[in-house]
């Protein structure tokens, strides 16, 4: 499995204040990186995960850049 940052990771969507970056990783695995305009409301996309990702900082999610 390879290291990377978000520097480093590509952009592969971007427009409308978003921004998502992914790289394979190797290991059947890859890193993704997301930025969304304050005020997004992630909830449709967050439902079906547990506690619909409703805990601060759950899954390893930041808030903020």
């Amino acid at each position: 499995m390879t290291a990377t940052t978000r520097g480093e990771t590509p952009v592969v969507i971007e427009g409308g204040g978003v921004e998502l970056r992914m790289r394979d990783v190797g290991g059947d695995m890859t890193a993704a990186f997301a930025h969304f305009p304050k005020g997004a409301d992630m909830r449709p996309v967050c439902k079906g995960l547990p506690d619909d990702l409703s805990g601060e900082g759950a899954a390893g999610v930041p808030y903020g850049r």
